[in-house]
């Protein structure tokens, strides 16, 4: 699977770069976040004790191809990135609100190859027009098993009752993997004069099949806690991409129907 990854990594790259006629290439930015779902151990947890979403940031380039007046395909190569945060609540100064948690987070990066649809509406006589689409995406990570320990100040000993040496620990299983995701996006974009376009949509990606495990273990006021959570990949972002023109044989942008 993986020398399937990189083969077809390689694929749309050549692609991309030898269809400069007919492709449209832009690059793309995002953010996101990724939630982690309970799998496990004790479903009590302490008050202190907060699963976050996972948040991240995401690069790439994409390929589009106009099919016809509505409709589109796009392909690209995206990087950014799963994982799961972890945060406890402590003492703090009203002047410093970031000191409130402690946070244990972890991080594993992957690269998406997508292939979607995409419908485009009519353009207003400003040249901006809604869309929407939807496909899948072929994911890849490599070997990552890591843990990350964070360890209570003696301020936040005395004051939570903590035992330092065990505080908040996470363990992150994930093995080498190429799985296939179902994407679904929608949005707006404005089409220059000169051929370049902007887009802004919002993402949402749908994994089938859990990618990574961590299990937590904390200690509060001598009570010793442990959970396990497990991720698909689902995550929900905003994205921003520009779209330059042709380099070989301009296209001229849609007009607005009259």
């Amino acid at each position: 699977m993986k020398k399937l990854f990189i083969l077809a990594a390689a694929l749309v790259i050549v692609t991309g770069a030898s269809a400069q006629s007919s492709w449209r290439v832009g690059i793309t930015a995002g953010s996101f976040g990724n939630h982690a779902q309970f799998n496990g151990g004790m479903q009590n947890a302490s008050a202190l004790f907060t699963a976050n979403p996972y948040g991240s940031a995401g690069l790439g380039v994409l390929f589009r191809k106009t099919i016809n007046n509505h409709l589109s395909f796009q392909t690209g190569l995206n990087f950014s990135s799963l994982g799961f945060e972890y945060a406890m609540a402590r003492d703090y100064s009203l002047t410093r609100p970031m000191d409130h948690y402690m946070v244990n987070r972890v991080s594993l990066g992957i690269a998406s190859i997508p292939a979607t649809l995409i419908w485009n509406f009519n353009p207003n006589c400003k040249n901006v027009r809604w869309f929407v689409g939807g496909g899948f995406s072929l994911v890849g990570h490599g070997d990552k098993n890591t843990d990350k320990h964070v360890d209570a100040s003696p301020q936040d000993q005395q004051a939570l009752g903590l035992n330092g040496t065990d505080y908040i620990n996470q363990t992150v299983s994930s093995s080498a993997f190429t799985v296939l995701n179902g994407h679904l996006m929608g949005g707006v974009e404005k089409m220059f004069k000169k051929g370049g376009m902007l887009s802004f949509a919002v993402y949402l990606n749908r994994g089938f099949t859990p990618v990574a495990t961590s299990t937590v273990n904390y200690s509060v006021n001598g009570t010793l806690y442990n959970h396990s959570f497990k991720n698909y990949n689902n995550n929900l972002g905003l994205t921003l991409t520009y779209y330059f023109r042709n380099f070989k044989g301009s296209l001229k942008p849609a007009t607005a129907v009259k």
